[in-house]
């Protein structure tokens, strides 16, 4: 669902208006960019995936060979490869699939395109953002010191 942008003259907006907007740009490039790094560490796990399928395929001997299987983060135990052609591929909360090798690294190389052009889209609107946000500053820095001049002039000359 696409949001239609609205073009606003910042240079007309009070004080008051162009601090709430700054905040609200300021809190949503935080979201974004929090966003951003969930993504990038999703990257690093597809990539490491995909890395290891990449040394399956290529080990003619891989069957037989005595490996660590983890049961959580930090508890492994020890194990034998049965079939080096067929692996286990979480695909969410829970599930996992019996995929070949081969369709295994398809699988991990389509969601390293959509995590990849994820990242790519936020990275744009991030950086928009952030133009937006530099230019509300520049217009409250612009009028903070308008508002400095007006009160000098206005001060007695004694």
């Amino acid at each position: 669902m696409a949001t239609k942008q609205q073009q606003i003259d910042i240079s007309k907006l009070s004080l008051e208006q162009l601090n709430s907007m700054k905040q609200e740009h300021e809190e949503s490039v935080q979201e974004l960019s929090s966003q951003l790094e969930t993504m990038k560490l999703a990257e690093g796990r597809f990539r490491e995936s995909r890395n290891t399928l990449d040394i399956i395929k290529l080990d003619d001997q891989a069957e037989g060979k005595e490996m660590l299987v983890p049961l959580t983060q930090s508890l492994y135990v020890s194990g034998n490869v049965l079939d080096a052609d067929q692996v286990l591929v979480d695909i969410g909360t829970g599930y996992f699939l019996q995929k070949s090798v081969q369709g295994a690294q398809e699988m991990i190389d389509r969601k390293l395109k959509v995590v990849t052009q994820n990242m790519d889209s936020i990275h744009t609107v991030v950086n928009q953002k952030q133009e937006n946000l530099n230019a509300i500053v520049t217009v409250m820095q612009y009028k903070m010191q308008q508002i400095q001049k007006q009160k000098a002039e206005q001060q007695p000359v004694t």
